[in-house]
């Protein structure tokens, strides 16, 4: 765990780890962000077991896949392309946690 400008900060290496560390955290989060291709468990099937165990938990996916990806597209998801600078992450965090929680 990582306190980032006043905000606790969880850190997982891969969807696995992320439920795990996410199963052992008995705060509230109010944001995954993952990318969408990764080794193992990638990030929508990781979002969608996440989501299960924190209903309206918000998601935005980093893909470094021209165009982004036509899943997230279709699922109405924030998608950050890569390569972004840490302002434009910051940027979308914020858009991210402004959006009203899921259903």
């Amino acid at each position: 765990m990582l306190e980032e400008d006043g905000h606790l900060v969880l850190e997982a290496d891969g969807g696995e780890d992320a439920i795990a560390v996410s199963d052992a955290f008995f705060g509230a989060v109010d944001l995954l962000l993952t990318d969408v291709r990764m080794p193992g468990l990638g990030g929508f099937e990781l979002a969608a077991r996440l989501r299960a165990r924190r209903p309206g938990l918000r998601v935005l996916y980093v893909s470094g896949y021209a165009g982004g990806s036509p899943a997230a597209r279709s699922e109405g998801a924030l998608l950050l392309a890569k390569p972004f600078r840490a302002r434009e992450l910051a940027e979308t965090v914020r858009h991210a946690l402004a959006e009203p929680r899921a259903a």
